[in-house]
């Protein structure tokens, strides 16, 4: 595993930047010293779980309605007429 990058003050070599620290540090300068000073990596981003399940359901919902001119259960407990197409 490769060591991490931490700034130095007090080294004479260049540090090089990724565009992604650049990016890092124009979105929030303190998560960027935070980083590339004291070795704290931002947090990870939620995982996109909810939006995955809510798609996986309406499709497995829907599938049905693609083959004939049904409506899906989720339409009929809202007593709606709409039919999918």
């Amino acid at each position: 595993m490769a060591a991490r990058k931490l700034f130095d003050p007090e080294s004479d070599k260049p540090f090089a930047l990724s565009r992604s620290k650049v990016e890092l540090f124009m979105d929030c300068p303190r998560c960027f010293y935070l980083d590339r000073r004291l070795g704290i990596a931002r947090p990870a981003g939620f995982p996109f779980n909810l939006n995955s399940a809510v798609d996986a359901l309406l499709k497995t919902e829907f599938r049905g309605c693609r083959v004939g001119p049904r409506q899906a259960s989720a339409i009929q407990t809202l007593s709606s007429q709409a039919i999918a197409f």
